[in-house]
């Protein structure tokens, strides 16, 4: 073969070369890329952000939803929105990682027993500890808690980020019920330090601003999970933040949870009792009155119960009052 018949080929399979790594960059760069932002949003705790790049794959849509890293993100994602079909997901799974996340979705529902039973499938001894913690939380066993996740001889940096954070916060609630504020600052930050944007972090800052009585901070740390739009609302922290929202005089606050428990089941109740308690503190006292019989009428629960109760008591109370007051100062004249 000539020279030239030589560089002629050698150019030939360069440009070659050169194609297939150019293909290649077409092809594998974009999803890449794509699989990077889904572990970033996830880290990050961006639920919309992660929803955002699973609803749009692109030209790339098959092969990416066939990667194991894929799928599980999706279940993330329906897990972290309280999809009613996980539980059909999860079942598919049988090792530790979607056990713990099976368990963790029982849990949340107060599926106590379901959670134990899910709990005793799992096979890592660390991260069967760490379950086993959580559901003695639940229990409002604090003592069994802070024991399980206190044990030298675990681990705890092995198990996955999310995980470590669970542990923190769960040590950090059971400082809370012993009043060691110390302790739970440091478990909380801790937490923090780990996935800032998760949302149990922020629930827990919320928590032990209230038990603190840092009504400030508590509300400002309220507003950042209001703003998780994905959330599921619930009727205990909607009521929460409606009566710091009174006591910060924040009116726009005010309504906008009261808009929330609106939508809420039994939510008119605890709407009506909030109102009640509004008027009593603007001394509008007969209609505070009357907005805490009608409350007390529907279905409140618990401490909200117990509480509209004393108030429409004191309330009455001030109603019998008033008058005699009245009478009095027109006698002194």
């Amino acid at each position: 073969m000539s020279n030239h018949k030589r560089q002629l080929w050698r150019r030939c399979r360069r440009s070659r070369v050169i194609v297939v790594i150019i293909v290649l960059t077409i092809l594998v760069i974009p999803p890449l890329w794509k699989i990077g932002r889904m572990k970033q949003a996830i880290d990050n705790y961006d639920v919309l952000g992660l929803r955002s790049e699973l609803n749009s794959p692109g030209v790339f849509g098959r092969f990416l939803f066939s990667l194991g890293f894929v799928q599980d993100a999706k279940l993330w994602l329906a897990l972290n929105l309280n999809n009613q079909d996980i539980i059909a997901q999860l079942s598919k799974y049988n090792d530790d990682k979607h056990l713990f996340w099976l368990f963790l979705y029982d849990l949340q529902q107060g599926n106590n027993v379901e959670a134990e039973n899910i709990m005793t499938r799992i096979v890592n001894p660390t991260q069967k500890n760490l379950a086993q913690s959580l559901w003695e939380l639940a229990k409002g066993n604090f003592e069994g808690t802070q024991i399980l996740l206190s044990e030298r001889t675990r681990d705890w940096s092995a198990i996955p980020r999310q995980e470590q954070v669970l542990r923190h916060l769960a040590l950090a609630q059971a400082a809370l019920n012993r009043n060691d504020f110390v302790t739970a600052h440091g478990e909380l930050t801790m937490a923090r330090n780990l996935q800032p944007f998760n949302p149990a972090v922020q629930s827990t800052e919320f928590n032990l601003a209230l038990q603190e009585e840092q009504w400030s901070r508590a509300f400002e740390a309220g507003k950042l999970i209001q703003n998780q739009t994905w959330r599921a609302e619930t009727t205990l922290f909607e009521t929460e933040m409606a009566l710091l929202a009174l006591r910060m005089n924040h009116q726009e606050g005010f309504a906008k949870s009261l808009y929330a428990l609106k939508r809420l089941p039994h939510g008119e109740a605890v709407v009506n009792y909030l109102k009640g308690i509004q008027a009593l503190g603007q001394g509008r006292t007969q209609e505070g009155h009357n907005f805490l019989k009608i409350a007390l009428q529907g279905d409140l629960d618990g401490s909200v119960k117990a509480d509209a109760l004393q108030a429409l008591e004191q309330a009455t109370k001030r109603q019998e009052v008033d008058p005699l007051l009245k009478s009095l100062t027109r006698e002194s004249q």
